[in-house]
């Protein structure tokens, strides 16, 4: 049960709507911030952003253009094992990073591999 003594006890939880960083002076110029992610010990991102593995977002445009800008693109799974692969392979022609997405679904292994031969850097486990 709820009571006034256990309510000041709970603990203080925090989203993004409660935190704010204030704007202030600064010595570091903008294009001087380094804004880079070490995502694997062999994959460095030049910008910290990850495009989502969904059929609405990252397919093998928005992939190239997030990598071109130096974030990586994950290839949805919402596709034939071959069109993933082929998508993948296609940024990787242009020299850029891209990963996959693979579900735990009968087809898993034959997608992992399809995608790795494709040159997937990152293969991500979707639920």
């Amino acid at each position: 049960m709820l009571t006034s003594d256990n309510l000041s006890n709970l603990p203080t939880y925090l989203t993004y709507d409660d935190v704010l960083l204030l704007p202030n002076y600064s010595e570091v110029r903008p294009g001087d911030a380094d804004l880079s992610a070490q995502l694997t010990d062999k994959i460095k991102l030049g910008l910290p952003v990850i495009a989502s593995p969904m059929d609405t977002v990252c397919e093998e445009r928005m992939a190239i253009e997030i990598a071109k800008l130096g974030g990586i693109g994950i290839i949805h799974k919402n596709l034939s094992v071959e069109e993933e692969a082929n998508q993948v392979k296609a940024v990787r022609d242009k020299n850029l990073l891209v990963g996959a997405s693979a579900s735990m679904a009968s087809d898993f292994n034959d997608r992992v591999e399809a995608c790795v031969k494709a040159g997937a850097s990152v293969i991500c486990i979707d639920t």
